[in-house]
């Protein structure tokens, strides 16, 4: 996934040279969760959330922090959408035995 930056800021530069930097920390795209949210379609709040492990039944967001900011590589936010098999015997394979 590739979020342009100015598609989810529009008008809106990237900022000092720091956050550049931040922006494509070791080669990976980075984004606020508030930008996270908007491409994922839920609330900032929820993404907190889900950052903090307090969603049932849904995998913990990988967040880092850079002083008050909370940011998330868009690779983690793809994993994260990414549906998750089910651990019903219907999706393992396995078969239902009839007598």
């Amino acid at each position: 996934m590739s979020i342009e930056l100015s598609a989810v800021h529009p008008g809106v530069s990237c900022g000092s040279d720091q956050m550049k930097q931040i922006r494509t920390l070791l080669g990976y795209q980075v984004v606020s969760i508030s930008a996270a949210a908007r491409f994922a379609g839920v609330s900032v709040a929820h993404l907190h959330r889900a950052a903090k492990g307090e969603l049932p039944n849904t995998a913990r967001l990988k967040v880092f922090r850079v002083g008050r900011r909370v940011l998330t590589r868009t690779d983690w936010l793809d994993e994260w959408m990414r549906p998750k098999p089910s651990s019903s015997p219907a999706t393992r394979g396995d078969q239902a035995v009839v007598i």
